[in-house]
């Protein structure tokens, strides 16, 4: 299926994993969108225990999203379910909505149509800096 790698193999990656632990350690900006918030649900932060999304607002495609794709049967897991599982505070609108969450330095954006808002996000947080 095309655009649903990252529940694939990106969400498992030890290196990915470490590069954005190191960034959001560093007081940097983490971003993702769609079924990017997959590459974050496993992470975990330097104690080696806490999960990034532990606690955090985040959003991400929705199980309402994937029934009209008609996915369901063909992707390993659901991301909502994916990211309340590691204690994330699970936000979503109707399919097909824009949502953006910020919660610190982590964005998350719901669908595609989120992506204009996820990026105008970083790039206000990004100025800050």
């Amino acid at each position: 299926i095309q655009g649903y790698g990252l529940l694939f193999d990106l969400s498992e990656n030890a290196t990915a994993h470490k590069l954005v632990t190191a960034a959001y350690e560093s007081q940097k900006p983490i971003a993702a969108v769609c079924h990017g918030p997959a590459a974050l649900a496993k992470i975990k932060l330097a104690d080696g225990e806490t999960l990034l999304i532990a606690d955090k607002e985040v959003t991400g495609f929705t199980r309402e999203e994937e029934v009209a794709m008609g996915t369901l049967e063909a992707i390993p897991y659901l991301l909502e379910e994916r990211m309340m599982e590691g204690g994330a505070i699970y936000r979503k609108k109707a399919a097909w909505k824009e949502l953006v969450v910020v919660d610190g330095l982590l964005i998350t954006g719901q669908n595609p149509q989120s992506a204009h808002g996820v990026g105008k996000a970083l790039a206000a947080m990004l100025k800050k800096e």
